[in-house]
């Protein structure tokens, strides 16, 4: 029997070890690995200099509370600041943690104007994690229908959709959360209108223009951040996943009026930026700058998006090449999980996103050798359909 919770139907799988883009199993089994723990493993496994300064970081000191100055977490919080628009930081420990801070944030922001401003939306098909809170603004419904009565004064507008946007946005919005590309729903790119439209109402109403870089943000998309392709800064924005490099941590940064709305005692975290997982964040941003790492980002990611786009004109079952840098979505005409599974078959890990879409999040340091034998796979499966 297995003492672990079944909150995950798990692959018969067990990794043992990791180098670069390859995970292995007990049997020495090689796997190229485009899940990245799911868009986490942003240098890849057991990155030399990466590893490095972690065992550094341990060999000092773990963690002490935040009630005392942690230097590593002040060093990382304006690495951000200097990569970004953000001002201040807080520190937590999971994407779905850095939303829950939005939240509450954006609620208290509201409510210190009017009792009545208290209305947060989303947009259909988001996903911003499974905390109670994060729950509440997730746009999809089946991530939401087991767990009765969530946050009250939420609503969905319609992603992509500038009439939907008008419809619901008033004057007791305190905030909305927007993520420049859906990741969990299904690798969908934000358009520039509808993102203009949304800076231009929280501008009129004094709401709170909050950005989820969960997934898109420390690179992925070929920037550091996905916002930076659009020209258009939030007022706050929740980071986590590929900022540790695979150590826990999640950020909430944002310029320092709205940081400030979270005073002391408003808000905190035990874990939140401790000594190692801030060391973890500091390695990340400093290998990805030293060794020009969103270059290869935007390389691999055009290549590999070539590369799919000419399967797609091949196969009539694939409907949709999307996404950028290196989160890639394929849309096909039938769930995806009978793909994933005889990938698995042929050593590649993939993961979907939403029911008919494959996604691919490599680690940032993918080479067009290692996409050549993803593709080459992916092709000798997509001819058994």
């Amino acid at each position: 029997m297995s003492y672990i919770a079944d909150t995950y139907k798990r692959f018969n799988l067990k990794f043992v070890k990791g180098e670069g883009c390859y995970l292995f199993t007990e049997k020495n089994e090689k796997y190229l690995d485009l899940v990245g723990g799911i868009a986490v493993c942003a240098l890849g496994h057991a990155h030399h200099e990466f590893n490095l300064m972690l065992k550094n970081q341990i060999d000092r000191i773990l963690h002490v509370s935040n009630l005392y100055h942690i230097p590593p977490q002040e060093t990382l919080a304006e690495k951000i600041c200097k990569i970004s628009f953000a001002e201040k930081v807080f520190f937590c420990n999971s994407g779905a943690e850095a939303n829950e801070a939005a939240i509450k944030l954006v609620k208290k922001h509201g409510f210190t104007i009017s009792p009545l401003k208290q209305k947060i939306l989303s947009c259909t098909n988001s996903f911003h994690g499974r905390t109670t809170g994060a729950l509440s603004i997730t746009g999809q419904e089946k991530y939401r229908k087991d767990f009765g009565s969530l946050l009250p004064d939420v609503d969905f507008v319609e992603f992509n959709n500038i009439d939907s946007l008008n419809e619901k946005f008033d004057k007791n919005v305190a905030g909305i959360f927007v993520e420049i590309i859906q990741g969990e729903g299904g690798i969908n790119v934000i358009d520039a209108n509808f993102l203009k439209e949304i800076r231009k109402l929280c501008n009129s109403f004094n709401a709170i223009l909050v950005y989820d870089e969960v997934q898109t943000g420390i690179g992925r998309t070929g920037k550091f951040f996905a916002y930076e392709h659009f020209k258009i800064e939030p007022d706050i924005m929740s980071l986590a996943k590929a900022l540790g490099g695979g150590v826990p941590i999640g950020a909430l940064a944002g310029k320092k009026k709205f940081m400030e709305i979270l005073s002391p005692g408003s808000h905190a975290s035990t874990f939140g930026g401790n000594y190692l997982a801030s060391a973890a964040g500091c390695a990340v941003i400093n290998i990805i700058e030293k060794h020009n790492i969103l270059d290869n980002v935007n390389k691999a990611g055009e290549y590999f998006l070539q590369n799919l786009k000419a399967l797609s004109e091949k196969y009539s079952f694939v409907k949709k090449v999307k996404g950028m840098g290196l989160l890639i979505g394929l849309e096909i005409d039938f769930p995806v999980s009978e793909i994933i599974n005889k990938l698995i078959e042929n050593k590649v890990l993939t993961v979907a996103a939403g029911e008919k879409v494959l996604r691919f999040v490599p680690p940032l340091i993918i080479t067009n050798e290692e996409i050549d034998f993803a593709i080459k796979k992916l092709e000798t499966i997509f001819k058994t359909f």
